[in-house]
């Protein structure tokens, strides 16, 4: 904003050391409003912003940074974006499904790549697929995953949709007739 201020004044005095020396006060075609209301008051705040943010060091910076970090996972299941969901779901698997099921690195990455798929196609949205904990930002399971023994694969087992029939217009002969 300080900027502006001093671009304009700038050329207010370019304008008066012209050869025309136009003087704005004294001319009645020209109208000189006060600022807005609104404009101080966004002037205030920045400039008490600029003196608060040029006193924080690096390191403040670097906590604040953090402290969102963590805050960024305590809320509801549904409400994280997809990518905060797929961090997620790494760490469930590497830290939760890894030592259940004594997996190796190659089914580790099979299993993070089939829910990460999943997660991107929307089919693990469900606060009631996935068991999540708000508070301390970690999944605690995930009904819909299946670990198959034999052939050591997890599988996304989704509850099926029942649908319904159409319901078809039915004539006055067919209803008569049922």
């Amino acid at each position: 904003m300080s900027d502006l201020k001093n671009i304009l004044h700038e050329v207010i005095e370019d304008i008066n050391d012209d050869d025309n020396d136009i003087n704005f006060k004294n001319n009645p075609n020209v109208k000189i409003h006060k600022k807005p209301i609104q404009l101080t008051e966004i002037e205030k705040r920045s400039k008490s912003n600029s003196v608060q943010g040029s006193v924080k060091s690096e390191h403040e910076i670097n906590k604040m940074i953090d402290i969102e970090k963590e805050k960024l996972y305590n809320q509801l299941w549904t409400r994280l974006d997809t990518g905060c969901k797929i961090n997620r779901l790494k760490h469930f698997v590497e830290n939760s499904l890894k030592e259940e099921y004594s997996l190796s690195e190659k089914e580790i990455e099979k299993c993070t790549k089939l829910l990460s798929n999943a997660c991107s196609k929307n089919k693990l949205t469900k606060s009631s697929d996935v068991i999540y904990d708000k508070e301390t930002g970690i999944i605690k399971n995930i009904k819909i995953l299946q670990f198959d023994e034999e052939k050591r694969l997890f599988i996304l087992k989704f509850p099926e949709t029942k649908s319904k029939g159409k319901n078809k217009s039915k004539s006055n002969i067919e209803r008569f007739l049922k």
